[in-house]
């Protein structure tokens, strides 16, 4: 895609022969079919060697030539960037939108967007272009439009058909003819070349059947002779065989003789020595009977003494438990001692407050209200009042007709004298004049009767306390304040002592502790005038304990001793009968085996005698196989295997050049039919007519695809007054991030020319480099960049995103967030993903996958 949409066809240099297919002299070409303005597009470029470049656009469902060269490069490179490239291959700042739309493999990073992009992406959207069809410029290319195409974009057909349509039919009634011609002119040139390979294969076959047969004569002779050989050493290894296997059964009869006679002696002298120890070991046995039974009666007598012990042990065990309920007895008569004084102190305090008459929180609120609800009606009658100032110059008086308060005022010279009213103030200076003062019309009567329901409404609220004064209110609500304190403090005091507890829990508990007191002062009556002492007691229990368990342990040690002994050398006498029995049975089974052996009825010398004999055939044997072995060391391999393969290679070669001879026929007869047709004539004729055509649509295509261009683009550029891109750029691609490696990255900020600049993560608010996330962070803050970028440039048109192998270092959990956004923007986006792991996306939905190395080989075989 960047070879065709982005580099011109002329560009040279090293970096562009790369693209040449390895160890081959063929001139790259690629073709890529598009959509850009509602219009589908084709792109076909030629490099290096006669290097091309030819516009296509889709009209009436076929593609029709729209530029060549130049300007075809030109004008699909001004679709998607302005920034043209200098000399070679085109880089990431001539990219345009690509720069946004596209990664190449390992570089999903966005260091910045080249400077165009980045004014397309402000500055567009900022701009409001006028109606086309505003001004003469713009009417006079609409009309120019409307002589080629259609309202709906398409040409003009019928009589009114422009010349770029009529010249288009002649030229596809042409390329069909041209078409024929080529196919033929090449059909002709591969028979050629066909003839020649088979005519090379036939005789170069030929030429191997030859030698392959000399080498199956030589073959058959020698695998003649390793037949014989080989027959030959298996007959005599079997005879070897049987020859060991007599020498072997009868080596082992005379060897068996001889044992079996020696361990019967062995076995009978045994026997007489093991009989003559028995008696030892019946008198050892009953000696050691005695001893057994008289030390477990010693044992048995000790033991006797043990609740003596227990008791001892019991005794310490309750003056303990004693001395410990004496203590809890007087732990708990002191805590409810304290809980009960607590108690008829808290009751006091509470006695108090009841009888203190003061308000409440809620009360002073309501007060406090009813006090500003008063101030502000006052606020309201002064601000409602007219008001007339006479400052007079000399002794007078002043007649208030109407006012606040009516009647004869006397004036003092230089001293001002204030008449209130509403809604007006009329006052008579007898002998000088009538003043008279008014202002807005307003009812301060509503306002006296505001003030007089808030007086009203603080007298229903202090009544209560008999007294309206807000301070002594104040005091007397902080007096209250600190008896709740108290009272409250008191409570406190006493549900820590009381730790959770119930006081009747507690007199329970007083009770029982009390009658278990009584209980063991009843047992030990001598507990009561003085306290025991555990330790003494549970010192001469355990002093008691230790002596009886030394002396147990003792008798044990010694009755055990005995019983070992009784153990050992009832063992001993059994073993011995044991082992008399067992030679009793060896001896008898050797003499049975012995009369087997020696059933044959020959001596000791006749059987070594046949044993002689038996050796030497057997030596006679082994020698001719080794002579035999040594014959056939001397074939390397297996001649008749060898002849046979021989024998097989001769007959390919054989057929080969049978069958590579019928073809050549057959290709000869279709190469003469094709020569009399005289195909590269014809073919000559009809390029030259398909190419006048060509250069004449091109010429009208350039000029008609001008025009529209022009009329596109200017329709297009209707937008209106958009905010700054950056911060819904910002949005959009946090919200990419957060769904999918969660909030933890918080917001995150790009630079001027809209790269990831930072994160400002939720616990910290301060903007952290991307250096100091994750390798997986990162590429995933990238692509949610380039996908919230990637919306902003769709919205007027489909983009295509194009994704080489990314997020290799995401998880499988984040890796399925992110196939559930990339179905998502696939509503809005073509997203083309070229990886080398496909199964990391077969979870996507309505995914069409592509199997670029089937579609190869598949190529290679429709080839061939």
């Amino acid at each position: 895609m960047r070879r065709g949409l982005l580099d011109g066809h002329r560009v040279g240099g090293k970096e562009v022969e790369v693209i040449r297919p390895w160890g081959r002299a063929l001139a790259p070409t690629v073709a890529v079919e598009f959509s850009h303005g509602g219009q589908d597009y084709r792109i076909t470029k030629r490099f290096l060697d006669a290097p091309s470049s030819k516009l296509e656009r889709k009209e009436s469902g076929r593609f029709v030539s729209l530029a060549e060269a130049s300007k075809a490069d030109e004008m699909v490179r001004a679709m998607i960037s302005k920034n043209a490239p200098g000399r070679g291959l085109s880089r990431p700042e001539n990219w345009g939108l690509a720069q946004v739309l596209w990664t190449t493999q390992g570089d999903l990073a966005l260091e910045g967007l080249s400077g165009d992009l980045v004014a397309d992406i402000s500055s567009s959207l900022r701009r409001q272009v006028a109606e086309p069809s505003a001004g003469p410029i713009e009417r006079k290319m609409e009309e120019a439009y409307l002589r080629i195409y259609t309202p709906g974009g398409k040409y003009k057909t019928g009589r009114d058909a422009p010349p770029v349509v009529q010249l288009g039919h002649k030229l596809e009634t042409a390329r069909p003819e041209r078409a024929a011609a080529v196919a033929r002119q090449r059909e002709y040139e591969d028979a050629a070349r066909r003839v020649e390979d088979l005519r090379a294969t036939r005789i170069q076959a030929r030429r191997d059947a030859e030698a392959i047969g000399k080498e199956v004569k030589e073959a058959r002779v020698r695998a003649e002779s390793f037949q014989r050989l080989t027959s030959e050493r298996n007959e005599r290894a079997a005879r070897a065989s049987e020859e060991e296997a007599k020498h072997s059964d009868l080596k082992r009869r005379i060897d068996d003789i001889v044992s079996i006679r020696g361990d019967i002696k062995k076995a009978t002298e045994s026997l007489r020595k093991i009989e003559s120890d028995l008696p030892l070991h019946e008198r050892e046995l009953l000696q050691r009977e005695k001893e057994a039974a008289k030390a477990k009666s010693a044992l048995e007598e000790l033991r006797k003494e043990r609740p003596q012990v227990d008791a001892a042990r019991e005794l310490a065990e309750q003056a303990w438990q004693f001395a410990d309920n004496a203590k809890a007895l007087d732990a708990l008569e002191g805590e409810l001692q304290r809980i009960t004084a607590a108690l008829e102190a808290l009751n006091k305090r509470k006695k108090e407050r009841a009888e203190l008459v003061a308000p409440d929180d809620k009360a002073m609120k309501a007060l406090r209200k009813a006090v500003k609800k008063r101030d502000e009606a006052q606020l309201l009658i002064e601000a409602s009042l007219i008001t007339l100032e006479v400052v007079p110059e000399k002794s007078g008086k002043l007649i208030i007709v109407t006012g606040e308060e009516p009647g004869e005022v006397g004036l003092s010279p230089g001293i001002p004298t204030r008449v209130t009213g509403s809604p007006e103030v009329v006052a008579d200076l007898p002998g000088v004049s009538r003043l008279r003062a008014s202002g807005p019309t307003g009812s301060v009567e509503e306002h006296r009767a505001g003030r007089a329901d808030a007086e009203r409404e603080l007298q229903r609220l202090t009544k209560p306390f008999g007294t309206s004064d807000m301070e002594s209110l104040e005091t007397l609500l902080e007096k209250s304040r600190v008896f709740d304190r108290k009272i409250s403090d008191a409570e406190n005091q006493i549900d820590t002592w009381l730790s959770g507890r119930k006081l009747d829990d507690m007199h329970r508990q007083h009770s029982e502790v009390q009658a278990v007191h009584a209980k063991m002062t009843q047992d030990h009556p001598d507990w009561q005038r003085k306290m025991p002492d555990p330790s003494a007691l549970k010192s001469a229990a355990d002093d008691a304990r230790r002596s009886f368990v030394g002396k147990v342990e003792k008798a044990e040690s010694d009755w055990e001793t005995a019983q070992n002994a009784l153990t050992a050398a009832r063992g001993r006498s059994e073993q011995a009968s044991s082992q008399a029995e067992a030679a009793r049975n060896m001896i008898k089974s050797l003499e049975n085996r012995l009369a087997e052996l020696t059933g044959d009825g020959k001596s000791d010398e006749q059987r070594a005698e046949e044993l002689k004999k038996i050796t030497l055939s057997w030596d006679a044997v082994r020698t001719k196989l080794e002579e035999i072995a040594g014959k056939l060391s001397g074939f390397k391999d297996n001649p008749v295997a060898t002849a046979a393969t021989l024998e097989k290679q001769v007959q390919a070669a054989e057929e080969t050049a049978s069958k590579a001879l019928i073809a050549e026929n057959r290709e000869e007869r279709h190469l003469e039919d094709l020569n009399a047709e005289g195909t590269y004539s014809l073919l000559a004729v009809v390029e030259e007519r398909v190419a006048a055509l060509e250069a004449e649509v091109t010429a009208e295509e350039l000029r008609a695809g001008a025009i529209r261009l022009l009329r596109d683009t200017l329709v297009e550029c209707r937008a209106e007054a958009v905010a700054a891109v950056a911060g819904p750029v910002e949005t959009v691609a946090t919200q990419i991030v957060q769904r999918i490696a969660g909030g933890r990255l918080g917001r995150l900020k790009l630079g001027d020319a809209f790269e990831p600049a930072s994160v400002v993560p939720e616990i910290s608010g301060e903007a952290v480099s991307l250096d100091s996330v994750s390798g997986g962070e990162r590429e995933q803050i990238y692509l949610a960049t380039r996908l919230a970028l990637a919306e902003v440039l769709a919205r007027e048109e489909r983009q295509m995103v194009v994704l080489d192998d990314v997020m290799t270092f995401t998880d499988a959990g984040r890796m399925a967030r992110v196939m559930a956004i990339l179905e998502e923007e696939a509503q809005r986006l073509q997203i083309i993903i070229l990886t080398c792991h496909p199964e990391r996306y077969r979870g996507l939905n309505g995914a069409q996958f592509v199997d670029l190395e089937a579609l190869l080989a598949a190529s290679r075989a429709s080839s061939i």
